[in-house]
C-alpha cells in the first residue's frame, strides 16, 4: 500500500492566512451561537430580557468600580462615517 506522507511546510501568502483566520473566527462564533441555542433549547440555559441597559451593566459589573469619569467611561458606539465618494459602498446604483 501506497503512504502519502503529510508536507512538513506550506507556505501561504498573508492574505491567505488572513482569510482563513477570519473564517476560522466565523466558525467558532458560529459555533458559541449554536451551543447557547442548544443550551436554551434543552433548558441549561433561561432567556432573560433586558429592559435597562444600565441597570444591567451596573449589575454586571457588580463590586467592580464603576466608571465616574468621562476618561474612564465605558466607550459608547460611535455612528457610521458616511461612504466615501470612491467607494463601492457609495454607489446606489443610480
Amino acid at each position: 500500500m501506497h503512504e502519502i506522507k503529510a508536507p512538513e511546510t506550506i507556505l501561504i501568502s498573508q492574505l491567505q492566512w488572513d482569510a482563513l483566520m477570519e473564517r476560522l473566527e466565523e466558525l467558532e462564533d458560529s459555533l458559541i451561537t449554536l451551543q447557547a441555542e442548544l443550551d436554551i433549547a434543552t433548558g441549561k440555559s433561561q432567556v432573560v430580557t433586558i429592559h435597562d441597559a444600565d441597570e444591567f451593566l451596573r449589575e454586571m459589573l457588580g463590586e467592580y468600580e464603576q466608571p465616574t469619569s468621562p476618561s474612564r467611561a465605558l466607550p459608547q458606539a460611535k455612528p457610521p462615517r458616511p461612504a466615501r465618494r470612491d467607494s463601492p459602498l457609495s454607489h446606489r446604483g443610480d
